[in-house]
């Protein structure tokens, strides 16, 4: 986005707000989607001749700053072997636009 965009938490659901003004270290035009960053949580500033979405209590981040590749370890929890689970495929495009 021009001036602000989201990040995705792993220990949050949903994505966290944030203005590019908060990004450390890096020029807010080099950062690309998928990179690894550090940042603190807090509530949503108020900037002059914005909104903050109609509520309080939202949150967004923080002194963002960009990290090493590779720094950031996931941590995956293994399904118990042997159980059976059913779903449907889906290729993440709209279902109702391909429909006539």
């Amino acid at each position: 986005m021009d001036n602000f965009g989201f990040i995705y938490c792993a220990n949050r659901p949903g994505e966290l707000f944030f203005h590019y003004s908060e990004v450390k270290g890096t020029d807010s035009y080099d950062l690309e989607v998928g990179m690894e960053v550090e940042f603190l949580i807090g509530p949503r500033k108020q900037r002059r001749g914005a909104s903050s979405g109609g509520g309080g209590g939202e949150m967004s981040s923080f002194q963002v700053k960009v990290l090493e590749p590779g720094s950031i370890k996931w941590e995956v929890q293994e399904e118990p072997k042997g159980i059976k689970r059913t779903g449907n495929i889906e290729n993440g495009e709209d279902q109702s636009s391909s429909q006539s």
